[in-house]
């Protein structure tokens, strides 16, 4: 009897291990399953991802593209107000070297012409910036009016100004050009 018993359990004991197998093989399919379904969805967006990548990319080598091309134009710019302005500061040494000596050949022939008895002697002016600070007639504080701002009105055309005030203009332009792209930056 004890070996009817032990067949019996044998068979309950093989039927619940066929059962824990089924289960499994049913829980097994099911995770399979699952995995399977996650994997694609995962496939899918990796792929979306993927394209999105892409055409950040593509946008981000515009957007680079369209930087150095900015900074290009931008240099050419600079470039083109540092010539202007080397070009007024040259223009302003030649118009001051060439005031400073019309005015010294004008004095001349009015000291000529008095020495003469022609005309009455002129004021004593200086032409050198070592005596500006003692001198109530120099020619350098004529140059130094020729930087003053006088009421142009509204409009302003560029050929009334002296060289010293298109320099003053050409400075400011530069600096607002300057501060507006850092701005933009």
């Amino acid at each position: 009897m004890n070996y009817f018993k032990l067949q019996a359990k044998i068979e309950i004991l093989e039927k619940s291990l066929s059962q824990v197998v089924r289960e499994f093989e049913t829980e097994r399919q099911l995770i399979l399953n699952k995995c399977s379904i996650e994997l694609e969805s995962s496939k899918t967006e990796i792929e979306k991802l993927n394209k999105t990548l892409e055409l950040k990319t593509k946008e981000m080598n515009k957007v680079k593209k369209l930087a150095k091309n900015i900074l290009e134009q931008r240099s050419d710019i600079e470039r083109f107000f540092l010539d202007s302005l080397d070009y007024v500061k040259k223009q302003i040494s030649t118009t001051r070297n060439d005031y400073r000596k019309e005015a010294n050949t004008v004095y001349n022939h009015r000291m000529l012409a008095a020495h003469m008895g022609q005309a009455e002697y002129p004021k004593v002016r200086t032409f050198t910036k070592k005596f500006d600070a003692f001198s109530t007639n120099n020619v350098f504080k004529d140059l130094e009016q020729a930087e003053k701002w006088y009421d142009f009105g509204n409009l302003v055309d560029l050929a009334d100004l002296t060289w010293e005030q298109k320099e003053q203009v050409l400075r400011e332009l530069f600096a607002r050009m300057v501060n507006f792209f850092h701005k933009s930056l």
